[in-house]
Formats: C-alpha cells, structure tokens, sequence
C-alpha cells in the first residue's frame, strides 16, 4: 500500500509540473482581491445543484452559520441551491476560475478536468453498502485522490456520501439484455459514457435541472441516482420502475477555487476546512435517514422498485471490466497507479 501511495505522489507531483508550465487565464490574478472587501472581510459563495431542504443543502447551510460565526464576519457565506449560480457542467469550469468560490458538485464533474478522478465512479467496483462506502470515504486511498484537482485550480477539501446509485426508468431492468435501446441521462464524463456505453443503452447530456421534464415527455428513458435525489427531484412521479442496483456511490466533492484558497489567511483556511467536515456529517446523517424512509415513500407511491441480489449483479461483471480497461488504456501508468491504490481499499470493503 506504502508503496502505491508513493506513486500516486510522484503523480500528483508531476501532473503539478506541467500544470505550472501552462499559461493560466489572466483573470485569475485578481480573483482573491476582487473577493475581499474591506477590512480584510471575504465573500464565500457555495453552489450546488440540489434544491433547499436537500442534505446537501443543509450541510451548506450549516458550513455558513460555522464560518460566519467562527470568522467573526470576517467570511460573509452566501448559499445558492438548485443551479442559481450555475448549471451542474458549469459549477467546475466557474470555480477554475475564481467565479465561485466553493462548489459542491458530483465526482463526475470533477472529472471533466482531472479525468483521473473518474475511478471513483467505476460501476460495481465499491462497496455495495452505505457503511461500507462511508468507511470507503474516509480511507487514506481515498481522500488521497482530491490531491489530484491541485493541478487543475481547484482543492477538494472533502468527499461526501450522497448515497448509493440506482437506476430509475420506464422499463423493468432484470438483466443486461433489458438495458438495450433504454435513453438515459448521462453526465458526459468518459467512465459514465462508457457505463451506459457497455450497457447497451444509449445516453444524452441533459442538465439535472431538466430531467423531470424530460422523463415526463418520454425525451429520456431513466437516469442514475440516489433514493435521496430520486424521491426529492420526483422522479419516481415520471418512472414506472426503480432498479436497485447500487451499481456506484453518489459521490460529491466540496470544492474551492485554488486562487482564491491560496489568498486567504491561514486561521480562515483552518476554520473553513472544519465546517467542511462538519457538513460531511450533516450530509452522509440524513443522506442514510432518507435513504431508509424514501425507499418505502417511492414504494407506497405506485413505483415498483426491483431489487437486484448478488447472482443479478454478476451478471453485469463485464460492465465493470470494460470501464476498467478503458480507464486504464485512456491514462497508462498514472491511471494504473490510482486504479491499483483504490482498488486495493474498495476490495477490503466489498
């Protein structure tokens, strides 16, 4: 483990060299100053796509009461839910450069700039359990991938647990041969495009602000997600089926813009990166509340939820190799590193 750890290292580290030879938008200099105002006091805006009421949401409200209180007001915490500041593909890209100061955004997004991180949305490759991932979560080789996003103008302060991923749609999933046709909503991030890809279905990058609509219409088949997401967007409203599949982890990175990070005084780095922490256990609390109470919610709706036992699962083995083989053919030796290091936690967790 020492040993795939010190590779990972010389990743990041080489990965940091190159980004430090590449010209950098020059907007970005004045991010940090055009954000503090007077008396040294900053701005911290949080955006995220998920609407108010949502653990998500809670946990952001809980990261401002704590900075504006511990900071003495020297932080003003502006929260923005439900895609105010940005759409879902957007929240990244506007941190990079100093736009928005921290996002609370899915791993997939992450990876549309550091496509490293995408092992971590590798379908049945993790724990098929909340316990287990939250375990998963807070591992060495886990948190040792946000090192990653440095390079990219971003510093991940921490991972939480939006809860285990399922399939909603309008036609029963039992077996591969079902998912053959089916339009989904797919984040176009290469390892989920290559998970639908395998499946046989076919996808569309539509934003998550739009997909009730769209699986209202019939425009799109089913999505991916949590209970959590599934039952607080409505979706069971527009589905005929839930597939329980806990195929992946919702996963969702709290993110800040490195150029605003870096201007900030020590004390308020310090203080924010413990709201961060605190919000994790806001979050992943009432993310595994809502999980138990959603599933009967959907249920008693009409929704008929198909629950898929370990002998469904293998049945998709090959779904999780191809992903695989693409990660690790698309990014050689660095991706292997990564791969091998979180491969060998996730396994100690299955």
């Amino acid at each position: 483990m020492r040993k795939v750890m010190a590779i990972i290292l010389v990743v990041v580290l080489v990965i940091g060299l190159m980004a430090g030879c590449s010209p950098k938008d020059s907007g970005n200099g004045q991010a940090g100053e055009e954000n503090s105002g007077e008396k040294g006091k900053y701005v911290m805006k949080i955006a995220y796509p998920n609407m108010p009421g949502s653990p998500r949401d809670l946990a952001a409200q809980s990261i401002k009461e704590y900075v504006e209180k511990e900071s003495n007001g020297r932080v003003e915490v502006q929260t923005y839910p439900s895609g105010q500041l940005a759409k879902d593909a957007e929240l990244v890209p506007s941190a990079q450069v100093g736009n928005i100061e921290m996002i609370i955004s899915p791993i997939g997004f992450l990876g549309t700039v550091q496509p490293l991180m995408g092992v971590l949305d590798i379908p049945f490759m993790y724990p098929d359990t909340n316990d287990g991932m939250v375990k998963f979560l807070d591992s060495e080789a886990a948190r040792s991938t946000m090192k990653l996003m440095e390079s990219k103008d971003l510093v991940t302060l921490d991972f939480w647990f939006s809860g285990l991923k399922n399939f909603s749609s309008n036609v029963a999933l039992r077996e591969p041969k079902d998912f053959k046709g089916v339009k989904f909503r797919v984040m176009p991030v290469p390892i989920i495009v290559e998970q639908f890809k395998a499946l046989g279905a076919t996808g569309s990058n539509i934003d998550f602000s739009e997909v009730y609509t769209a699986l209202q219409t019939g425009a799109l088949d089913g999505q991916e997600n949590s209970y959590d997401v599934i039952y607080e967007q409505k979706f069971h409203e527009v589905q005929k089926y839930i597939t329980e599949s806990k195929h992946a982890s919702l996963i969702v990175g709290v993110t800040v813009s490195k150029v605003w990070w870096d201007k900030l005084p020590e004390d308020l780095r310090e203080i924010i990166s413990t709201a961060v922490v605190n919000g994790r256990a806001i979050c992943n609390e009432k993310t595994l509340e809502n999980e138990k109470n959603y599933k009967e919610l959907i249920k008693q709706s009409g929704t008929e939820i198909i629950e898929w036992n370990s002998e469904d699962k293998k049945a998709f083995d090959y779904v999780r190799e191809q992903v695989v083989n693409l990660y690790l053919e698309k990014f050689g030796d660095e991706g292997k590193a990564v791969y091998d290091m979180v491969e060998e936690e996730a396994a100690s967790y299955r």
